[in-house]
């Protein structure tokens, strides 16, 4: 375990607060937090200011996790759930939100994810990070999407 890691037993105090953590993560460093519990049902959605992931993530509360991006990348969010089952912490994962338009359904909104689990039997924090602007520089740079 990293030094500066809690053990996932310590933040178990912290899983009464996660939908107020959520919001303090979305208004300090992600576009929205998400609080899911121990099956990956996505509990509570937490926005930051800009709101710039509100239409895609509408209507999410009661849905998986996993059926919020396109299939090509829901393996990442799978895999992302079971470190968290596992230790307690996901590494970030590069994933495509689900978009609701049928005609851009494949592509997706390019988003990074990570997560935390607060407690051994405690719901999972959730963030999210709208990738779109360094989706276009590498577009624009390397003519290709990466995701």
């Amino acid at each position: 375990m990293n030094p500066h890691q809690a053990p996932v037993a310590e933040l178990a105090v912290l899983a009464q607060y996660a939908p107020h953590l959520a919001r303090a993560f979305a208004s300090l460093a992600c576009d929205i937090a998400l609080v899911l519990d121990d099956h990956g049902i996505i509990t509570a959605i937490a926005h930051n200011d800009a709101r710039s992931l509100d239409a895609a993530s509408s209507g999410w509360v009661g849905l998986a996790m996993a059926d919020t991006v396109t299939p090509q990348t829901r393996h990442k969010v799978l895999a992302l759930l079971a470190e968290v089952a596992a230790g307690g912490i996901g590494r970030r994962r590069e994933v495509n939100l689900l978009l609701r338009d049928e005609a851009q359904a494949d592509e997706g909104i390019a988003v990074a994810y990570t997560a935390l689990r607060l407690g051994a039997a405690g719901p999972t924090l959730a963030v999210v990070k709208e990738l779109r602007a360094v989706e276009r520089i590498l577009v624009i740079l390397f003519g290709v999407l990466l995701l």
